[in-house]
């Protein structure tokens, strides 16, 4: 998948309420075609790379398939856990969480 670093800001990047493997890829792109960006498919006129990763643990699957089937009925456009978390959403946070997002007010409507 590639995209634009301003059409990833403007959906606030990945969904860090994933947990493990599956489906942040997916909810992803939701948000961004929900959000108006539209997809393009550039096969063979581009090169990518996958970068290694163990594999991580499928057990938080359902949960993270309810993240995205939401994404999908309700129109998401915008990840409240993203790369940017507004200060209700920072408060809620565990004190150990190992989201290290930065704070910014958020617009109305975002």
């Amino acid at each position: 998948m590639h995209f634009w670093m301003e059409d990833a800001v403007r959906v606030n990047g990945f969904n860090e309420a994933f947990i493990g493997w599956g489906r942040e890829d997916s909810e992803f792109v939701c948000r961004l075609l929900n959000a108006g960006i539209q997809r393009k498919n550039i096969a063979l006129a581009a090169v990518a790379w996958h970068l290694y990763h163990p594999e991580a643990s499928r057990k938080m699957l359902p949960e993270n398939d309810a993240i995205l089937e939401k994404c999908i009925k309700e129109g998401h456009r915008y990840a409240a856990t993203g790369m940017w978390v507004s200060k209700d959403i920072r408060a809620k946070m565990p004190n150990n969480s190992t989201m290290a997002m930065p704070y910014r007010e958020l617009e109305e409507g975002a």
